[in-house]
């Protein structure tokens, strides 16, 4: 991964020779010849050269990211990042991390130096695992009238199987990985779907969080005994996902409920400038919207890069 400071910044990701057992990108600024099969994304950001105050100095980042089938070494990774899946202290998030790591053929994680930032998974949810059990309790308990009908009929129909998506990354990993983990992820569901009609998913349910942003220093958050100090509420405004690539499943969701989240990790978080102030969320999205989600996932990261530099 390469940030510059100044100057034009392109991040290509390119998927290495590999069978299945290993998925490998690697992002470089140089093409590497026949070593690599297919280009998974190509960002360009132009920042105006115009701007004296940066200097011709560049700050570069090198990091190889390795995407790899779930493996019983990243039990506890992805058990950790299942901890506030549910804003509950009962739930067996062991037992989702056991059920990812074990169906390897569908799902990746991605790697640094070694490390897990992320995953991607999709699992049937017409089964009476407690995890599963759990999250389609919490899901009701969460929606109301024809919503929650909805799902209802979704969580007993066996016949057309539901899929859950756990989507995952660490807050600093580059969100030009999401396009290749996503197109990744439903390419894997299609060869799956060929020979097991458990994969032949008609919907998909997301639960995921979701932020809006409000001045500290109006809203008087801003104090001097550190981001525990009381904070006021302030008037909401556009709320934003975390993963950009969950506000395209969003716009072609056919429910979609918000909800209040209670448990440490969403408490409102205090910035240097703002307030961030976080809710959960429930999609559910037919997968025959699928197609053009992933044809947009690279267009909209541009355009929510390049008004992330314009306003910065």
């Amino acid at each position: 991964y390469q940030r510059r400071v100044h100057g034009e910044t392109t991040l290509p990701f390119r998927m290495a020779d590999s069978d299945r057992r290993r998925k490998r990108a690697r992002v470089d600024d140089e093409d590497d010849g026949d070593d690599h099969i297919g280009k998974v994304a190509e960002i360009g950001v132009d920042l105006d050269d115009s701007d004296e105050d940066f200097g011709e100095e560049e700050d570069m980042i090198q990091v190889d990211f390795d995407f790899a089938v779930p493996r019983e070494e990243d039990y506890f990774a992805i058990k950790r990042a299942l901890a506030h899946y549910l804003s509950k202290s009962a739930f067996a998030a062991g037992e989702l991390a056991d059920a990812i790591v074990a169906q390897s053929h569908v799902g990746t994680v991605v790697k640094a130096n070694d490390q897990p930032i992320g995953f991607v998974s999709v699992l049937n949810m017409h089964t009476d695992s407690l995890p599963m059990t759990q999250i389609k309790e919490y899901a009701l308990s969460k929606v109301s009238g024809s919503d929650r009908a909805t799902l209802r009929r979704l969580f007993d129909d066996a016949a057309s199987p539901l899929g859950l998506l756990v989507n995952y990354r660490v807050a600093n990993a580059p969100p030009q990985i999401a396009p290749f983990l996503h197109r990744a992820l439903h390419k894997e569901i299609g060869q799956a779907a060929s020979t097991d009609p458990a994969f032949r998913f008609e919907n998909l349910l997301l639960l995921t969080r979701t932020y809006t942003e409000r001045d500290a220093e109006s809203t008087g958050d801003v104090a001097s005994d550190g981001p525990r100090a009381k904070r006021q509420k302030g008037d909401s405004t556009t709320r934003h996902s975390f993963f950009f690539e969950e506000e395209l499943y969003a716009e072609a969701a056919t429910v979609v409920a918000s909800f209040g989240v209670n448990d440490d990790a969403a408490a409102g978080k205090l910035t240097f400038e703002s307030v961030i102030d976080v809710q959960g969320q429930l999609l559910v999205v037919p997968t025959a919207a699928v197609e053009t989600i992933l044809e947009r996932l690279e267009p909209y990261l541009d355009e929510s890069l390049l008004s992330r530099v314009e306003d910065w």
